[in-house]
């Protein structure tokens, strides 16, 4: 999580028991860090109220809910 000017933490949410029809759950595999999020993580101003630190993700999926025909347990997805 991003909490400020060069202050980025990890940290572990709680996860939904249920996800809604049409959407699949997915697990992270990679995140790729580029020169515009160094500048971000570098300049940020919170609280922001736009922006996509860390967009450059790599996850497959490994629960399909209910009427998600688009993608199948283990394929791998990237996140936009």
């Amino acid at each position: 999580m991003l909490h400020g000017a060069g202050d980025l933490r990890f940290a572990d949410l709680p996860m939904a028991d249920e996800v809604a029809p049409n959407h699949v759950r997915v697990q992270m595999r990679a995140v790729g860090i580029c020169g515009s999020d160094v500048h971000f993580l570098k300049n940020v101003r919170l609280p922001m109220c736009c922006g996509s630190f860390a967009h450059q993700t790599s996850v497959v999926v490994v629960i399909n809910y209910q009427y998600c025909d688009a993608l199948h347990r283990a394929e791998w997805v990237r996140l936009k």
